[in-house]
């Protein structure tokens, strides 16, 4: 009988650790997905900057070029 009241117990405290750590999966690949998309619109800005930079060159060549 003793042991059966351990077991439960320690079930009990298996799963609410459980729970625990499942939130806390949940909120760390939260930040994560946060810290993917940030990083996605960082790099799509620097390359819209550098193709903005590329073109204005370009253009400046063809001035060059025909003047």
């Amino acid at each position: 009988m003793f042991f059966d009241i351990l077991a439960k117990t320690n079930m009990d405290q298996a799963n609410s650790m459980t729970d625990v750590n499942i939130e806390d999966m949940v909120v760390k690949q939260k930040k994560r997905d946060i810290n993917v998309l940030k990083n996605k619109i960082k790099f799509v800005s620097k390359m819209a900057k550098m193709q903005k930079i590329l073109r204005e060159e370009n253009e400046n060549i063809i001035k060059i070029k025909v003047g």
